[in-house]
């Protein structure tokens, strides 16, 4: 027999039952109660978001964080701006620019001190601080403040950014048990370049008899470069008319003149004066026949235009009405104040029609002639 392996055998069970004995123990009182850890409370959730992260800017701030403990009476929320340094400044902000928001808000500021107690309410009277080292805000616990998310505004863009880009500490903390840091990052301006060529198309084109421009139905066929009214017989008016595009990017859109050379006018002298009987009338009216009165050869015929753009100058053109005052000045018969398709009409496409009648007073000729000078301008 081996005595030597039975005595050692003997002396570890002791062992074995003093420490059986020790996790007994430790097992109905909890490991804990012999294993304890010091931890301050912190947020489990903190931002900071900046309307502008640029260098010098003046900035609105939204600090957001949750709490994990509750705030009691008389201890502070302290939000600080990068602690310790003067990198913000705060001196133009006041007390109406801090609010809260957010669903739920767990908080009401009030800038007057504090009162009675009551819940979720903070001041923040004397709590702005704009000190070398310190540039941070105060609230004060007017009644507990429970836990859970928190939404801090600060507004008016009454927080100016470090000048150097960087990254800065946002501290929530105070006399609280919960303190939490995130971080702010300041970074220069990005600056975007690009080059857009400009356009610019105008085009005139002819339309055939029968077509309708502004409640008038053309009774000739044009085209881009001629107008012809062939032979005019007394009291029959004759109109033709032409469909003007433009297609352009030009910010701030175009117009569009007219203007005649001279009056329609006979190798004899003869002439066919503008709507109406001469008068150049600005103003537009309702078409009329050129009364053709004796002795005064204005009134023996006339010539007008239309435009059927319905916004021009309000709609001065709308009920088929003309004007004659393109003789010695540019008449505006199309405009836009944006970029246009050449395509929408108003805005890109508008037909304008010329009108003519005469008496029979007007003098004869078979080469009345003048020429119309469209003018497209657009402005970029």
């Amino acid at each position: 027999m081996n005595y030597s392996r039975f005595l050692r055998a003997i002396s570890v069970q002791p062992m074995l039952v003093t420490l059986l004995a020790i996790l007994v123990v430790l097992w109905t009182l909890g490991i804990s109660t012999f294993y304890t850890r010091a931890n301050a409370a912190t947020v489990t959730f903190i931002s900071a978001t900046a309307s502008s992260s640029a260098p010098s800017a003046n900035t609105n701030y939204t600090i957001q964080w949750t709490a994990t403990t509750s705030v009691t009476v008389g201890q502070t929320i302290k939000i600080s701006f990068d602690p310790g340094n003067s990198t913000f400044d705060l001196g133009s902000l006041t007390t109406a620019d801090v609010v809260t928001s957010g669903s739920p808000t767990n908080l009401t500021i009030i800038s007057a001190a504090c009162g009675g107690i009551t819940a979720n309410q903070v001041s923040i009277s004397g709590g702005i601080s704009n000190s070398a080292g310190n540039k941070s805000i105060t609230l004060t616990a007017c009644g507990t403040v429970s836990s859970g998310t928190k939404v801090v505004n600060i507004t008016n863009n009454h927080v100016t950014n470090p000048s150097s880009p960087g990254s800065y500490i946002a501290r929530v903390a105070g006399t609280q048990t919960d303190s939490g840091d995130t971080r702010i990052a300041i970074v220069n301006l990005v600056t975007l370049s690009a080059g857009v060529a400009t356009s610019f198309n105008f085009t005139v084109t002819g339309l055939a008899s029968g077509s309708t421009v502004n409640g008038e139905t053309t009774s000739t066929t044009t085209t881009a470069s001629a107008i012809s009214f062939g032979t005019l017989a007394s009291g029959t008016p004759v109109v033709g008319g032409q469909e003007l595009t433009v297609t352009t990017n030009a910010g701030n859109g175009f117009i569009v003149t007219v203007i005649e050379d001279q009056n329609l006018t006979s190798s004899a002298g003869g002439q066919i004066y503008t709507f109406k009987d001469g008068a150049a009338n600005s103003l537009p009216l309702v078409w009329a026949t050129p009364t053709g009165a004796v002795g005064n050869s204005l009134t023996y015929g006339h010539l007008g235009i239309t435009s059927d753009d319905a916004d021009l100058n309000g709609g001065e053109f709308t009920g088929t009405k003309y004007v004659g005052n393109f003789a010695t000045t540019s008449r505006v018969i199309f405009s836009n104040s944006g970029a246009s398709d050449g395509i929408t009409q108003n805005i890109g496409k508008v037909r304008v029609a010329y009108k003519v009648q005469i008496t029979a007073l007007q003098a004869a000729g078979s080469d009345y002639t003048n020429h119309f000078i469209y003018v497209c301008t657009p402005t970029f």
